[in-house]
């Protein structure tokens, strides 16, 4: 939340920082990734290549719902899966038939010491877990973030500008989807898929003349299509993922009103982004 605070405008950053409080709070994981942004019409287009790169973050909550199935028993069994408990039985195959009941107990040995010559006595208590026959189909993520990317230039010759995009925030709702089984060499690879809006900026906006410089800026609201793969190894998870935002600022904010001629009044810069980078655990989701 700090970092938010210190790269926003003076004048928004206690607004967002109060709103977003309760959010970061509750973060389950961070995302670090690198992104790159296309234009594919209008007056700019990146600098360099078909795209503008850039960095961003993005804290995320496990949300509580989640839509499950019933899971199946392995048509092999899994001679790794040492153990009584429960799980590891049903990867043994023998929980059988399908929907077998079994529970796995705790005990908690609490020892007390009642006055200076009592003896110690010493209680237990049973924590007693059902196995659950549903797994999880899709869960459910909500994401606050921030990205910058840049440089974008005029497509026109005679206009020599420069520009970057900020997101702050960005907030996304992502459905992660868990296959049943193992898919490929590499072991189990997840996906998702959701949608991404939240406020965009342009950044250090400057148009170029042989005697002056002329500053611009501008706001719009960005909304998109957002799908990726995620790869868990060890305690990382490492993500793929790409969006098409749509991004419309219907009107620039210029340093002068006179004297502009061909400078844009409406710049479009939406495209296709693109994403990678890696999540970490924070906390375990309630």
């Amino acid at each position: 939340m700090g970092m938010i605070a210190l790269i926003a405008p003076a004048n928004k950053a206690t607004g967002q920082a109060s709103a977003l409080t309760g959010i970061v709070g509750s973060a389950t994981d961070f995302n670090f990734y690198w992104t790159r942004a296309s234009a594919s019409s209008g007056e700019l287009k990146p600098e360099r290549g078909s795209g503008a790169n850039g960095v961003g973050f993005e804290l995320s909550i496990d949300l509580p719902r989640s839509v499950t199935r019933r899971r199946r028993i392995p048509s092999q069994p899994d001679t790794t899966a040492k153990g009584s408990s429960c799980e590891a039985r049903f990867h043994r195959r023998e929980l059988l038939p399908a929907g077998t009941e079994c529970a796995d107990t705790t005990w908690t040995v609490t020892k007390r010491r009642r006055g200076r010559y009592w003896p110690r006595q010493y209680t237990d208590s049973a924590k007693i877990e059902k196995f659950d026959w549903k797994e999880p189909k899709f869960s459910f993520e909500l994401a606050v973030g921030f990205s910058q990317a840049g440089a974008f230039v005029s497509r026109r010759p005679e206009n020599d500008i420069r520009v970057s995009i900020r997101e702050i925030p960005s907030v996304s709702i992502y459905a992660d989807y868990v296959p049943e089984v193992r898919v490929g060499p590499l072991g189990r690879f997840t996906g998702y898929f959701g949608a991404r809006s939240g406020l965009l900026s342009l950044i250090d906006g400057r148009a170029y003349t042989d005697t002056s410089i002329t500053k611009f800026s501008g706001e719009t609201f960005q909304l998109g299509p957002v799908g990726g793969i995620v790869k868990n190894i060890g305690v990382l998870s490492f993500f793929a993922e790409a969006a098409y935002m749509w991004r419309d600022f219907k009107s620039v904010n210029w340093e002068r009103t006179s004297g502009l001629g061909t400078l844009p009044r409406e710049i479009k810069l939406s495209g296709v982004s693109l994403a990678a980078g890696a999540q970490f655990t924070i906390k375990k989701s309630p």
